[in-house]
């Protein structure tokens, strides 16, 4: 029976991640497992989140396994998920929640797990607001195809498959390492979503023809923290950080999937 995870990971995330994993903990359905990534911080996330989310489990009526590892170096979310996903099982679930945001409200993962109860169901997105005012964000459904309309590309197309990003663990597991590359051959920084998701969309259409297998809630389930975090790219203030992220995002769209 597959197994329904959370993963996060996160760097200097103490004023958020209260939220990121409260939110978890107070879903209906819960978890097999919330595996958080401190991300090398330099604050002191990773020991108050030891010190204050054990006497939360310790006192919780349902128990899920609430895993917080410290980085001594920095990775960056694309090879902390890598190194997380490989050792799960290919039937399991994997949802992706960053650790400075959290799930809307408790019926989240029971939404997402009701639709992978079909075992032809691979990726699962559903659509965010940001968290300063609530306003939706850009995720929709993928275009149908029909005669008329060349199917939807994911590498040409727009970026419509954001958060919360969930998917089959098999589906990973089946990406050619490649892709997990940028243009100088080490781990992507920034466009980590791109350098995972595109892959699997891409997979899931070269298998089956359609993308039949990837659902879309169109509900906002994901609250996206957005104006206070100085360690994600937000504005042209942030300099290479911004830049990064867009060339990467760029190198991944161009360049294509990589067999």
């Amino acid at each position: 029976m597959s197994k329904l995870r959370v993963f996060s990971a996160s760097y200097n995330s103490h004023k958020f991640c209260v939220n990121c994993i409260d939110s978890v903990a107070s879903q209906s359905v819960l978890p097999y497992e919330h595996f958080f990534i401190d991300d090398a911080s330099t604050d002191d996330t990773v020991q108050w989140l030891q010190r204050h989310y054990q006497r939360m489990q310790n006192n919780a009526a349902e128990k899920y396994k609430l895993t917080i590892i410290p980085n001594n170096v920095r990775k960056w979310k694309l090879l902390n998920l890598y190194e997380y996903v490989i050792k799960c099982d290919p039937e399991d679930v994997v949802c992706v929640l960053d650790g400075d945001d959290w799930l809307a409200d408790s019926s989240v993962l029971k939404k997402v797990s009701d639709l992978y109860a079909d075992p032809d169901v691979q990726y699962v997105y559903t659509n965010w607001k940001y968290s300063h005012n609530g306003q939706p964000g850009i995720s929709k459904q993928i275009p149908d195809a029909h005669p008329e309309i060349p199917s939807w590309n994911p590498y040409k197309d727009s970026w419509v498959t954001s958060a919360l990003s969930t998917f089959r663990v098999k589906q990973f597991l089946d990406i050619p390492f490649d892709n997990f590359l940028r243009w100088d051959h080490k781990w992507f920084t920034m466009g980590c979503d791109q350098a995972y998701v595109l892959p699997i969309l891409h997979q899931i259409y070269r298998e089956t023809g359609s993308y039949d297998s990837v659902k879309f809630i169109d509900e906002p389930l994901y609250v996206y923290q957005f104006t206070e975090n100085p360690n994600k790219p937000r504005d042209d203030n942030d300099g290479g950080m911004r830049m990064d992220a867009h060339n990467s995002v760029t190198f991944i769209k161009q360049r294509g999937y990589l067999k």
